[in-house]
């Protein structure tokens, strides 16, 4: 068994084409290679989920834990701290299913902390009372055809999130899928250096979320029939904030017209169904070559969170660190269309927007119309070759009253984002 310590590269997107290159290895990893061991899982192995737990409690540095075909069901949470290297794979996503249907403790279906160069790959999890995978404080996570469902009709009670790696940084999320998440699909919050690529986000409330995050690409990917397909989300009273330089390019994002059935507490309540994609307190974005269709509120947002708080002032807040405004924003080469057949779910952003337009003839692209006093240039929100794609300033600071239509002010560039580079473990993995 040969640790993947040895087989680490860095992960580099670059426009939807991913090139691998050898990257470093992290000091001592000659000690886990020689430790390094597999053990193997069967549904109907008795006492299961004690025997499971039991190995993830007792495991050693570069570990890896092989499930083979079938249901696996599980009670109670499964958790795993403090341990790098580890692997825990299925056989594909339909073939090897961790099913918690009846799970009578913990919320989360595999929680996973402190663990750095960690691989998933391969299963599903379905039906967890709370998150399905939740990895914080972690340093290297590859996330490889791993897929989450709550079955049935998606509602409140479902779990808030699917993918969910939080406070960590170089994460890879590659060929995975998320249906029915209460709050968003696949999450990345408060990390540093993040892919999410080739994967399909449907029936969520957010099918992909970016919050509080740093160098971040979002390509090639499938978000339909969410309430909003991908989101960048900026918010206060976080302990890391204020998040910048991150691309969402090369996706498909088309009909997110899902009623949102997300906890009226959380932010993603204030998602109109009909968003394709929204920028809120997004600083230095860039959203390019994407296919934006029949999401027939907003095509694509880009909104400071004193619209929030405009329609809502119980969500002022507290927080001098905090940057309200989306700024230095580049919208560019997007294909975008849309029909005037409204959703028909009533939601406060979503009246309010349809009201300013007569016969629902919103356009595609909507500006809230904040800039922080003394702005430069390179704060400006920049809207190049989109087609036949409409654009509007809704003047919100001024109470909607001079809305314009006009693109001459944002008719501009801003440079092109930077690549991030990910230095998370490579799967499949010898």
């Amino acid at each position: 068994m040969f640790s993947f310590f040895n087989y680490r590269m860095t992960i580099v997107a670059l426009l939807g084409m991913v090139a691998l290159a050898s990257g470093c290895v992290r000091e001592g990893s000659g000690d886990l290679y020689d430790m390094a061991y597999s053990v193997e899982f069967y549904p109907a192995m008795p006492h299961l989920q004690t025997r499971v737990q039991e190995a993830f409690v007792n495991a050693r540095p570069g570990e890896r834990f092989v499930f083979k075909r079938g249901t696996y069901h599980f009670n109670s949470t499964l958790s795993l701290e403090g341990v790098d290297g580890i692997i825990i794979e299925g056989q594909g996503m339909n073939e090897t299913v961790f099913s918690f249907d009846n799970q009578i403790a913990g919320a989360e279906g595999l929680k996973l902390t402190n663990c750095d160069d960690l691989i998933l790959a391969n299963f599903s999890v379905k039906d967890t009372k709370g998150d399905a995978v939740k990895v914080k404080d972690a340093d290297g996570v590859t996330f490889y055809q791993v897929g989450v469902d709550w079955t049935g009709e998606p509602d409140i009670t479902n779990g808030a999130y699917g993918l969910y790696p939080v406070s960590a940084q170089n994460i890879l999320i590659d060929r995975c899928y998320v249906r029915g998440a209460s709050d968003a699909g696949i999450y990345v919050g408060q990390t540093s250096n993040c892919i999410i690529r080739n994967s399909l986000v449907e029936m969520c409330v957010a099918g992909i979320e970016i919050e509080n995050t740093s160098n971040a690409d979002v390509h090639n990917n499938v978000a339909r029939r969410n309430t909003g397909g991908i989101l960048v989300f900026d918010l206060p009273e976080i302990p890391i904030k204020n998040g910048t330089k991150n691309r969402v390019y090369n996706n498909d994002v088309y009909q997110n017209d899902y009623p949102n059935f997300a906890s009226p507490a959380g932010m993603v309540s204030k998602v109109p169904p009909g968003t394709g994609i929204l920028l809120l307190s997004a600083q230095e974005v860039e959203v390019f070559n994407n296919n934006i269709a029949q999401n027939n509120i907003m095509g694509i947002g880009v909104f400071s969170y004193q619209t929030i708080t405009a329609l809502d002032p119980d969500l002022n807040y507290n927080d001098p660190e905090y940057d309200p405004y989306s700024r230095g924003v580049y919208i560019h080469d997007n294909t975008m269309s849309r029909s005037n057949n409204l959703p028909p779910y009533v939601h406060a952003i979503s009246l309010v927007i349809s009201n300013l337009f007569v016969g629902s003839d919103i356009p595609d692209i909507l500006f809230d119309g904040f800039l922080p006093a003394g702005s430069s240039d390179a704060d400006r929100i920049c809207v190049k070759n989109n087609g036949t794609a409409g654009f509007a300033n809704l003047d919100v600071a001024g109470d909607f009253v001079n809305v314009s239509t006009d693109l001459t002010p944002h008719d501009c560039t801003q440079a092109s984002l930077p690549t991030p580079v990910v230095d998370a473990p490579v799967y499949p993995h010898p």
